[in-house]
């Protein structure tokens, strides 16, 4: 049975996905996200400037690859990630290196054979673990994780 759109207060059609431990490989729909950053990108640069050298000079070593900080919108209540209504929480305990994808979806266009909504433009694919989960649960509204 495939999973269902996750719910929650859209800022867009824009929709998180984890990939399955499958062969081929298939995404499943985490939640919904708001406004994003990143992936702010860095690297190391070091002075190897000798004796002798009229102008200073620097190398570029180590990159890293940033990260990306988005709010999810979800209702803890409908299950998803294969009936887990507790999935982002147990992925951030986990912190098990995943494959992630990022994209806009057709919510309006079904695929007939998965019940999915149709991947309309992915943003980012990229492999990451969950390092910041910050539950928002408020009495009236729906929940929030900032990851």
């Amino acid at each position: 049975m495939p999973l269902p759109l996750p719910p929650g207060v859209k800022t867009s059609n824009l929709v998180i996905f984890l990939a399955l431990e499958t062969s081929p490989v298939t995404y499943a729909m985490i939640a919904n996200l708001g406004d994003f950053t990143g992936p702010a990108q860095s690297s190391t640069i070091v002075d190897v400037s000798k004796h002798g050298d009229d102008f200073r000079r620097y190398v570029t070593t180590l990159k890293d690859t940033g990260t990306i900080g988005a709010p999810c919108w979800f209702d803890p209540s409908v299950s998803t990630l294969a009936g887990n209504p507790d999935a982002l929480a147990e992925l951030f305990q986990s912190q098990d290196l995943r494959s992630w994808l990022m994209a806009f979806v057709d919510p309006t266009n079904i695929d007939p054979t998965s019940g999915d909504p149709t991947i309309t433009t992915a943003m980012l694919s990229f492999n990451a673990y969950v390092s910041k989960f910050s539950l928002d649960a408020p009495v009236a509204g729906v929940w929030k994780a900032t990851t």
